[in-house]
């Protein structure tokens, strides 16, 4: 699946010369908002919400590649300054490098594997970023979801903690497909690359003094593998799909992580 005639259309629209093209989604500074300066002096907001959602509707449909970098700017829209506009227009650039680029679905089995990753304080309040990939066999892109976590994670185990969390209400609604399709119940491979994490996942934070909204989470995870419902697995970093769903990945890697389902 692809969308290049949409791609086409908003490249134009949006006046992106053919000759401007970038090779990532997030320009070098992207995280390095400026407080003072030019980049902090405030761009039109209509214009780069418009230009925003354009490349929401992208991002949602056929292209999970740029998915991180949408959501971020998003949490920037009610104020952008020109730093903001600068990172969106060089996501158009990388979108007219990439305008060929096309969605492969290919379910290899029914087996249902969710990548599910964090990124601690990548925001400027605190909050973590959740990245969610689930496949279905080896190829069959199922879901993707790149989001601002809505609780503060005092670490990063704890934002891998909310992470799945979130995750199992997408899982639990995959499952309950299943069965309303006739199919064999699955229990999900959930891959993590927190060691902590999967810890605390499988035992509870044992004595350890949480927040209720944490130890409810924590519980949510336990119940869902004490009742088969996830297995939770070990995932090198390297091989986390879903790493560029929550902080900017650049070069080889990100054409790596990518590449079993678009290019």
């Amino acid at each position: 699946m692809s969308q290049e005639g949409y791609i086409t259309d908003i490249l134009k629209r949006y006046d992106i010369p053919e000759s401007k093209k970038a090779r990532s989604p997030c320009s070098p500074k992207f995280l390095k908002r400026q407080t003072s300066g030019p980049g902090s002096a405030p761009a039109d907001s209509t214009l780069f919400r418009s230009q925003l959602m354009a490349a929401a509707y992208l991002g949602i449909r056929t292209r999970p590649d740029i998915r991180f970098a949408v959501g971020h700017l998003a949490s920037r829209s009610s104020n952008p300054s020109q730093h903001d506009m600068e990172c969106l227009q060089h996501l158009y650039h990388y979108i007219n490098h990439t305008k060929h680029y096309k969605l492969r679905i290919k379910p290899t089995s029914l087996q249902l594997t969710a990548f599910i990753d964090a990124s601690f304080a990548i925001h400027g309040d605190g909050k973590g970023h959740t990245g969610i990939i689930i496949m279905m066999g080896d190829s069959g892109l199922l879901y993707t979801q790149s989001s601002k976590q809505k609780l503060l994670g005092h670490h990063s185990t704890e934002c891998e903690l909310i992470a799945v969390n979130d995750g199992l209400f997408t899982l639990e609604q995959l499952r309950g497909l299943y069965q309303i399709l006739g199919l064999p119940p699955v229990i999900v491979n959930v891959r993590q690359d927190n060691s902590s994490a999967m810890q605390i996942s499988e035992n509870g934070h044992g004595n350890a003094k949480r927040s209720k909204y944490m130890t409810v989470r924590v519980e949510h995870i336990k119940s869902a593998l004490e009742e088969k419902k996830i297995r939770v697995t070990k995932c090198p970093t390297a091989e986390m799909l879903s790493d560029m769903l929550t902080k900017p990945i650049y070069g080889k890697k990100l054409q790596y992580l990518i590449s079993s389902y678009l290019r």
